[in-house]
Parts: C-alpha cells; structure tokens; sequence
C-alpha cells in the first residue's frame, strides 16, 4: 500500500473488503444497496422487504464495525473480521542516531515502521448449496493473491491499491445451529505506521440490517 497512517489504513482496508465483497453480491443478485434505503423509515423498510422478495436467494454482508449484526444467526451471510497485526517485513526504527557533517550526532525520527494486518472473511450457511454462493461471491470480488482498489476510488490507482495474500483456512461447524462455517484468512503486508499529521475525512459505514418486525424480523438497526 502507500504511505498512510495506521488509522486510515486499517479503516480502508476493512471497508474496502466490505465494499467489494457486499459489490459482487449485488452484481451477481444476491444482495441490496443498503445505501438506497435511507433514511430510516417505514416506507423504506417496506420498500427493502419487497425488493428482497424478488430475490431468489438473499446474501447477508456484514462488516467488521458491528459486532450485534454480524453475529446474528442470519444466513446465508459474509462477515468480514479485522483480526489483528504483527510486524511488518521493511522498514527502519522509530529513532535513528546519525551523524550530520558539522554538527555531529543527532538523533532523528523516521516514523516508517509497517504492519502486517489480518483479516478474516467468514462464509456461514445452513447447506452446501448456499455455500457454494458464498464462494462464489468471495472469489468473485476477492482475489486470492492480488490488489484491491480501495473503496473510495471508482478505478485502480497507479500507487496505493491494496495488496492482499490468502494465508489460511479452516472450518468452525456450529451444531447447535445446524451451520457450515468456513473462514479464509488474509493477510495485508507491511501497512506503514505514520503519525497522523491531520484529521481524517473518512464517512462511516453505513452497516444496516434491515429487518422487519412485521416480517418476523427484529426492527430495522443502523450501526456506524
């Protein structure tokens, strides 16, 4: 990636998963725009459930910011999971001492330490056949080893697109529920670590579940 805070960073990353993932959804006919079912009303909710009426199959995309939705035992579904970081393969120390001709040593800062971030994609549904779909979505959008255009851009950029690798896989099956889980792991490689210089600009996720408690749903949630 380029060279931006760790804060940005980890944010973009996420939701540029999120994005992609929910994107792919949508294109394949799997899933909504939650975005154009705003604002909160009642109208809208009725709207949402009509729409999703009309689909054959209906994809739940969760991201990593809202721990009540994503844990919910909707399915088939996809949730994205920030997991954590170790560090990074390149970059200097925080503090160098150096010597500058005619001045002597001096110590200098060169905040460009990296991370490495993991991220985990969850696949969860009730048979193989949803399953299937769920791949099918993740493969579609994801690659396994490859760049990912940040969200907030329509193209890919020359520098700063966001490479990822898939590093693991495993099963978590829920018995209890009746759920096949299964999670790919990736991982994005050295994030550099700067200070931040000014406060960032970035709009929040707008993560709705949109569920209908006439339908025998809950009431419809909106987490930011």
């Amino acid at each position: 990636m380029g060279v931006i805070n760790m804060i940005n960073s980890q944010e973009i990353i996420e939701r540029s998963i999120y994005q992609a993932l929910l994107n792919a959804s949508i294109k394949l006919g799997y899933s909504l725009d939650p975005n154009n079912y705003l604002p909160i009303s009642i109208e809208n909710q009725k709207r949402f459930k009509e729409d999703m009426d009309k689909l054959n199959k209906y994809i739940w995309v969760f991201g990593t910011g809202n721990n009540q939705s994503k844990d919910k035992k909707l399915t088939p579904r996809i949730v994205v999971n920030a997991r954590g970081f170790y560090p990074g393969g390149i970059g200097l120390p925080k503090l160098l001492i150096q010597k500058e001709e005619g001045i002597g040593f001096t110590a200098t800062e060169e905040p460009y330490e990296t991370i490495d971030q993991f991220i985990d994609i969850h696949l969860i549904a009730n048979n193989q056949e949803d399953l299937r779909l769920l791949h099918q979505v993740m493969f579609y959008s994801i690659p396994q080893r490859g760049y990912l255009k940040p969200y907030n851009v329509d193209e890919f950029l020359f520098s700063g697109n966001i490479f990822l690798e898939l590093v693991n896989f495993f099963d978590i099956p829920n018995l209890d529920f009746g759920l096949l889980e299964k999670v790919y792991q990736f991982v994005i490689q050295d994030c550099v670590i700067n200070e931040i210089t000014e406060k960032a600009d970035l709009v929040p996720i707008t993560d709705i579940t949109l569920l209908l408690e006439n339908y025998g749903y809950n009431l419809i949630e909106v987490s930011k």
